[in-house]
Parts: C-alpha cells; sequence; structure tokens
C-alpha cells in the first residue's frame, strides 16, 4: 500500500507537467501559425533591441555594413512596435486579433524581405543571413495569409449576428 501511494506522488506531478505541456502545444498550434507569429514576435523584438543598443558598432560590422540606410533610431522603434504589436494580436484569442495578426505578419513578411536583400547586398562573402531571413519573410507571409482568410468567415458570422 506504501508502495502505490508513494508512485501516485511521483506520476501525478509528471501528469500535471504532460497537460500543461499539451495544452501548451494545442495554443501553440492552433492555426498552424502560432509558431509564425511567436518566432516573429521574438525576432522582431530581438532584432531591435540589440540594433537600438549597438547600431552605431554594428553597421561596420560585416554583415551589418549595408544597414547603414537605416540607421534611424526611429526605423527601430518602428520594428520594436512591430514586434509588440504582434505579441499582443498573438496572445489575445479573438477573430479581430486573429486578423490583426494576420495583417501584422504580412507587413512584417516586407521587413524581413528588406532585411534579407540588405544582408544580400553585403556580398561577398557570403553569409547565412540571406536565406534565413528570406525563409522568415515566406513562412510571416503564408502565415498573415492563413490567418487573414481564415478569420474572413468568422468575422463576416460575427458582424451578421451583430446585426441580428
Amino acid at each position: 500500500m506504501g508502495e502505490d501511494s508513494m508512485i501516485k506522488e511521483i506520476i501525478m506531478p509528471i501528469n500535471k507537467v504532460k497537460r500543461a505541456a499539451s495544452k501548451g502545444n494545442d495554443w501553440l498550434f492552433e492555426l498552424a501559425t502560432r509558431l509564425a507569429e511567436f518566432i516573429n514576435t521574438t525576432s522582431l523584438i530581438g532584432f531591435s533591441f540589440f540594433m537600438l543598443i549597438g547600431l552605431d558598432e554594428l553597421v561596420y560590422q560585416y554583415p551589418y555594413r549595408k544597414f547603414t540606410y537605416a540607421s534611424s533610431e526611429f526605423f527601430w522603434l518602428a520594428v520594436l512596435s512591430l514586434g509588440i504589436l504582434q505579441m499582443i494580436a498573438m496572445l489575445r484569442s479573438s477573430v479581430r486579433s486573429n486578423q490583426a495578426s494576420g495583417i501584422v505578419l504580412q507587413i512584417s513578411a516586407i521587413v524581413w524581405f528588406v532585411f534579407a536583400v540588405t544582408f544580400g547586398l553585403d556580398y561577398p562573402p557570403i553569409s547565412t543571413a540571406l536565406p534565413i531571413y528570406s525563409l522568415l519573410a515566406f513562412i510571416c507571409a503564408a502565415g498573415g495569409h492563413k490567418l487573414i482568410n481564415a478569420n474572413k468567415e468568422n468575422l463576416c458570422e460575427c458582424k451578421k449576428n451583430k446585426d441580428s
């Protein structure tokens, strides 16, 4: 009898952690876009944060030399704001927030594409930044498209229900 209760004491917390992880996983992959939203949020905030605090030194280093064209702090504050908007839209759970998140992902795709081109302009030598930011741009564009289209029907239904 003592062994059974000891085993339960060990297994119960493990089961709670597994359930919590499962809920988190369900949230992250709800529309198969949550991961794109999360990566976009952390990347925009992280990239702009480091550019804001180290811009003066970074623009003289490879592969950031071409970022002298984007040396305005206002530009990087705008990128940071885009990341914060993405985070707010991602953390909310409504049709409108999903629409907003899709739009922010689409705008972010343009930003990441511009970053990829900027890294490509610093060739030679080649950098892994070009394909990585190009891929991030594609993921953001595709995820944004998916979110916007997946929620169009829900948004129309919400408007019809309000009018009724």
